[in-house]
């Protein structure tokens, strides 16, 4: 039997990039920033109103210039991420307004929801950045990131994410990365952050959108230009005709990333999804979804860039069954099929909508069980043991054995989930996954120690949050 695993064929995706060619030619991506368009004519592009068309030739030209590998340095040298080839790396779910909390409700996401989630990031055993985990509530809109960012870069010591909901979101924490690095220059020289670029489905890219590509990429700073086309909603219905259309929005973020600065590292990243004709709402655990994502990396190797889909994705409000159904579905199909960059992979519930710190505990354990299972056995004369079994013969006792007692601590364990016996686990309670889920994040959290950081370091960035008027305090 032939595995039944399949992807695209080569010929389909020269396919739909002949179709993105086909769009950038007689449709175009709309730029509607004054400054964004003016960069894409000095550089020759055809630019009519607000549109910007784009030839092979300029295409092949921006991917030339694109690393394979992107490098993205961490607070703690032995937290540096690299992405690219067979590198890949894992982050939190982002960008949710709300928290589901153990009780099983949603609220407003807290700054101590933030904190508390910084500390599962930087006390997490896998590699991992920081970055936007939620959105607090109960300080003002446009200060949040001022908050948030420095969070992620004194209560981890984990690779950091520049928020690039506005310019001046953008500018602020370039400005945190140049205290904390120490100036602009070693920003520039050695990036330290990697950012997420959302064009707006179909064919577009707001202000701000265009803005943040222009001052990161100016400072060297990666990034993940990631697209959320809805089948039927935002582009056509089949996974075809949106894959043309998504190609088209990621490919012209990446041509102007390279237009500004030559070099700078770009990963081509999807999120898009299905429309639920019935709901209206996106749905994520779904085939289709499944299929949208392996297009993408297909595409992305075509390109020669590093790739970003997805992780434990679910469209479930709550951390029940169906999250982890859904959950297991994707991550397994993300890391199977080789993305770099696996963003959402812990937390998330409610399609994005919230964010539960129980999920993320559960979804590392998942994360831990995929990349263990992508680990090939060893088949050679030396693992095949048969000297011991022709000394222990038939009825033989394998458990006591030197050989099992050297060799079974490779065996894969969970951190938390269960492996007693019935007896064992009744006797403590009978506790489900998700209440062993709430016991392990408090463990985790009171395990948390604050990275070392230069107090002046600290202060400054304290400093500067003070001056645009964000008055920044951790509690314990």
């Amino acid at each position: 039997m032939s595995p039944r695993e399949t992807t695209f064929l080569p010929e389909e995706i020269e396919l739909i990039h002949q179709a993105t060619l086909e769009l950038f030619a007689e449709t175009g991506v709309q730029f509607p920033n004054p400054r964004t368009l003016e960069i894409f004519r000095d550089h020759g592009f055809r630019v009519e109103g607000e549109r910007v068309h784009i030839t092979p030739e300029q295409l092949d030209k921006a991917l030339s210039t694109c690393p394979d590998k992107i490098a993205v340095r961490a607070r703690n040298p032995g937290n540096d991420l690299l992405l690219g080839g067979d590198d890949f790396v894992l982050g939190p779910s982002c960008g949710n307004i709300q928290i589901l909390d153990a009780a099983g409700g949603y609220r407003p996401c807290t700054l101590e929801d933030y904190d508390r989630l910084a500390k599962l990031v930087q006390t997490s055993p896998l590699k991992m950045f920081s970055g936007g985990i939620c959105y607090p509530r109960e300080v003002p809109g446009e200060l949040a990131h001022l908050h948030m960012v420095y969070r992620d870069l004194v209560l981890t010591d984990r690779a950091a994410m520049c928020n690039v909901a506005s310019r001046q979101n953008a500018l602020d924490s370039l400005k945190y990365l140049e205290i904390v690095f120490g100036g602009r220059e070693e920003v520039r020289k050695s990036p330290c952050s990697i950012s997420v670029i959302n064009p707006f489905s179909p064919l577009k890219y707001a202000d701000d959108q265009s803005a943040a590509i222009e001052i990161l990429a100016a400072e060297n700073q990666p990034l993940v230009v990631t697209n959320m086309v809805m089948t039927g909603a935002t582009a056509p219905i089949t996974v075809a005709g949106a894959l043309a259309v998504g190609n088209a929005e990621i490919l012209a973020g990446v041509v102007l990333a390279q237009l500004v600065r030559p070099g700078v590292g770009v990963v081509y990243g999807t999120t898009s999804c299905p429309m639920d004709m019935k709901s209206m709402v996106a749905t994520l655990g779904t085939p289709e979804t499944i299929w949208l994502a392996r297009g993408a990396l297909a595409l992305a190797g075509r390109y020669n860039l590093p790739s970003r889909v997805g992780g434990s994705l679910t469209d479930s409000h709550a951390v029940d069954a169906q999250a982890l159904m859904d959950g297991a579905l994707i991550m397994s199909h993300t890391l199977l099929d080789g993305a770099n960059f696996v963003f959402h992979a812990f937390g998330m519930v409610g399609g994005y909508l919230a964010v539960s710190l129980e999920k993320f505990v559960l979804d590392e354990e998942l994360a831990r069980l995929v990349m263990a299972s992508m680990v090939r056995p060893e088949i050679s004369e030396k693992t095949l043991e048969l000297p011991v079994v022709k000394e222990l013969g038939p009825g033989g006792d394998y458990l006591t054995h030197p050989s099992t007692l050297r060799k079974f601590r490779k065996l894969f364990r969970p951190s938390f989930l269960n492996r007693s016996s019935y007896e064992a686990w009744t006797a403590k309670g009978s506790p489900d996954a998700l209440a062993q889920a709430a016991a392990e994040v408090e463990k985790r959290v009171a395990s948390w120690e604050k990275p070392p950081l230069d107090p002046g370091i600290e202060d400054e960035l304290r400093a500067y949050a003070l001056s645009r008027g964000a008055e920044i305090k951790i509690g314990a």
